[in-house]
């Protein structure tokens, strides 16, 4: 699900002279597959984080903090490390740091082989792709597919087999991005634990997520669980990923299918084939038999 940059000038809007919010944008699953322009300086965050490995693959544990310039008198450092001083005196809480934004939060030495890596990454993108452009629309397309057979599949009586976690048109790209996340019942709408789907796929050759998804909104709406019952679950042992994918009777997490720009038709249509060899019903289950894996 994508939300308008403009809603960060929405915010700024409510500002106020002795109340000021400032925005940070999250786009590490945005900019994988969507071109971000930050040229729109008033309908622009003021911080955006991202990650190079959900862009690329490789390399690892490499990401970015954008900063608007205004904003660098505001931040202040909690620590500091090997190359961000200017002075320091070893027996009195006192240092002074470098004026350059960059060279103060970059503690330590830099990732410098990781850094080198990332223009042959962005070479390698322009060469395959020719631009975010044809990445966003390749990538429409397959969700687009996907999501519709996904959402259109039934049990032998006529009961769907996903429950779509989205209200989103996922044919639109400016609302809706790579991401699919659902959960699944069986024709006598008994939830099917999200665990049990990723292990079988996995016995299959095929990678996908399930869980929480770092999404605690997103559990409580799309399976209805409330503030009280995460509580009450917690103190009876119910923990972010531990084993129960289903507690006290409901789900805690889905399973999600990521679409990027090295996705083909021919991985859908296997992941189609799969799912419905071992999820859709097409005759009632004797009693007691039902598919699971441990």
């Amino acid at each position: 699900m994508k939300f308008p940059l403009e809603w960060s000038q929405k915010v700024r809007e409510l500002n106020t002279e002795t109340s000021k919010t400032l925005v940070l944008l999250d786009a590490a699953a945005y900019v994988p597959t969507s071109k971000l322009s930050l040229a729109k300086k008033d309908a622009s965050p003021d911080f955006v984080i991202l990650s190079f490995y959900k862009i690329f693959g490789f390399p690892t544990g490499l990401g970015a903090l954008i900063v608007k310039n205004e904003l660098e008198p505001i931040l202040k450092k909690g620590y500091f490390g090997g190359g961000t001083l200017k002075t320091v005196i070893h027996n009195v809480p006192w240092q002074t740091f470098p004026h350059e934004l960059v060279v103060r939060y970059e503690d330590g030495t830099v990732n410098f082989q990781n850094i080198i890596a990332l223009d042959y990454a962005f070479d390698s993108m322009e060469r395959l792709f020719k631009g975010y452009k044809n990445i966003s629309n390749h990538v429409q397309c397959l969700i687009t597919y996907l999501s519709r057979s996904m959402a259109s599949l039934r049990h032998w009586n006529g009961e769907p087999v996903v429950s779509v976690n989205s209200d989103r048109d996922f044919s639109d790209n400016k609302q809706q991005g790579g991401v699919l996340s659902f959960n699944i019942t069986r024709s006598d709408d008994e939830a099917v634990g999200y665990l049990q789907v990723e292990r079988l796929a996995s016995m299959n050759g095929i990678h996908i997520r399930s869980g929480g998804l770092c999404n605690p909104g997103s559990i409580s709406r799309w399976n209805d669980i409330d503030v009280e019952e995460s509580i009450q679950n917690f103190v009876h042992g119910k923990v972010c990923g531990d084993e129960n994918d289903i507690f006290n009777g409901k789900t805690y997490g889905a399973v999600r299918l990521s679409i990027g720009a090295m996705t083909t038709i021919d991985d859908i249509l296997i992941w189609l084939d799969f799912f419905r060899k071992y999820y859709v019903e097409k005759k009632p289950l004797s009693k007691g038999k039902k598919f699971l894996i441990k």
